[in-house]
C-alpha cells in the first residue's frame, strides 16, 4: 500500500480550524491525561509523565488528509494510543480505524525480534473522540460473519468517547480542560451567542490553575472570536431596544441594520473584521446623527478615543 508519511506537525495537511483547536487541547499531557482516565477504565490511572507523542504521522494514498490526530505512547509500556477526533459521524471509521492500526503497527514492529516465539507484540488502542450533537451511530469493529460454528469474535474493533450523551452542565462540573472545550466547541458549531459570556465566565470559574485558563484562552483566540464578535454585538441590540428615551425609533432601526450589516459581512468573508467594521459603522451613524460620544460609547462599547478618530475621519471625508 502507497503511503505519504509526515515526519512532523509543520509537514501536516491543515485541517478545519476547531478540529486543529481539539488537538491543540489534546496535545497538552496534563489535560489529555486527565480526560482519558475519566473516559477510559485503564487498570491503573495513567499520569501526563507516562505520555510521549509519536510525531511521526502517516496517512494512506486513499486517503490523503485522514491521517491521525493524536498519537500516543505510554512509556515503560508497549501501548500506543491513536486518537482520532471526529466532528461528524463516518460510517466508514471501522476500516478506518483498522488501516491506522495496521500503518501503525507497521512502522513500531521489531522486524528481526518478530520471528521469535516469545515476541510479544505492541498493543495499539484506537480511540474516536466524537464531538458532534448527534448520537454516535457508526459501527464500532468489523464483524466475522457467522460462518464457523462457536467462532462469534469481532475483530478490530475501536472505542468510541461520544461526548453527544453529556449535557453542558455535566462538562463543566468536570475535572480538567477538555470538556470545556468540547462545550465551546458545541457553541461554536450551532452558532449559540446568546449566553456564551455567562457560559465562558462559569467555566474560567471551574478551572484549576494558570496552566487550564491559558489552554481555554488558547482555543477562545483561535476558534471563538467571531462568535464573541456577534455576541457583542447582539448586546448592543439588547440595549438598543431595552432603552426608553433619547434616541428616536428610525436611528435604533438603523443601528441594528447595520449590526446585522456587519454580522453578514464578517459570515461572508470568514473573520471577525466585518463584525468590527458594523460596530464602527453603528458608531459613524450615530455621529451623522449628532449623537454624543457617551451615548455612542453606551451602546457600542468604543473608547472615546476610537469615537473621536472616527469623528475626525468623517469630518475629512
Amino acid at each position: 500500500m502507497e503511503q505519504k508519511m509526515y515526519k512532523t506537525k509543520e509537514d501536516k495537511p491543515k485541517g478545519n480550524v476547531h478540529d486543529t483547536a481539539i488537538r491543540g487541547v489534546l496535545m497538552n499531557k496534563t489535560a489529555l491525561a486527565i480526560f482519558l482516565n475519566q473516559e477510559i477504565n485503564f487498570k491503573e490511572k495513567i499520569t501526563p509523565q507516562e505520555i510521549e507523542y509519536i510525531n511521526t504521522r502517516f496517512v494512506t494514498s486513499k486517503q490523503k488528509d485522514r491521517e491521525s490526530d493524536v498519537i500516543i505512547k505510554l512509556k515503560e509500556h508497549k501501548v500506543f494510543i491513536i486518537i482520532e477526533h471526529q466532528s461528524l459521524i463516518d460510517y466508514s471509521m471501522p476500516y478506518r480505524t483498522e488501516e491506522y492500526t495496521f500503518e501503525m503497527l507497521r512502522q513500531i514492529v521489531d522486524k528481526e525480534k518478530m520471528h521469535n516465539k516469545s515476541y510479544e507484540y505492541p498493543s495499539i488502542i484506537t480511540i474516536v473522540l466524537y464531538t458532534g450533537t448527534r448520537r454516535w451511530n457508526a459501527k464500532r469493529s468489523i464483524e466475522i460473519k457467522d460462518c464457523i460454528k462457536d467462532f462469534k469474535n469481532k475483530i478490530w474493533k475501536h472505542i468510541v468517547i461520544d461526548t453527544s450523551y453529556y449535557s453542558d452542565d455535566e462538562l463543566i462540573k468536570r475535572e480538567g480542560t477538555v470538556s470545556k472545550v468540547i462545550i465551546l466547541d458545541r457553541l461554536n458549531k450551532r452558532k449559540i451567542i446568546y449566553n456564551i459570556n455567562e457560559i465562558i465566565t462559569e467555566i474560567f470559574k471551574t478551572l484549576k490553575n494558570e496552566e487550564e485558563k491559558e489552554i481555554v484562552e488558547n482555543y477562545i483566540r483561535s476558534s471563538l472570536t467571531e462568535l464573541i464578535k456577534n455576541a457583542q454585538l447582539d448586546e448592543i441590540i439588547k440595549k438598543i431596544n431595552k432603552n426608553e428615551g433619547g434616541e428616536n425609533s428610525m436611528l435604533r432601526q438603523t443601528i441594528i441594520e447595520m449590526i446585522e450589516d456587519g454580522k453578514k459581512e464578517g459570515r461572508r468573508e470568514g473573520r471577525i473584521e466585518g463584525s468590527e467594521s458594523g460596530i464602527s459603522q453603528v458608531a459613524i451613524n450615530m455621529l451623522k446623527e449628532k449623537c454624543d460620544k457617551k451615548t455612542i460609547q453606551k451602546y457600542t462599547g468604543l473608547s472615546y478615543a476610537k469615537i473621536a478618530k472616527l469623528e475626525k475621519s468623517l469630518q475629512s471625508a
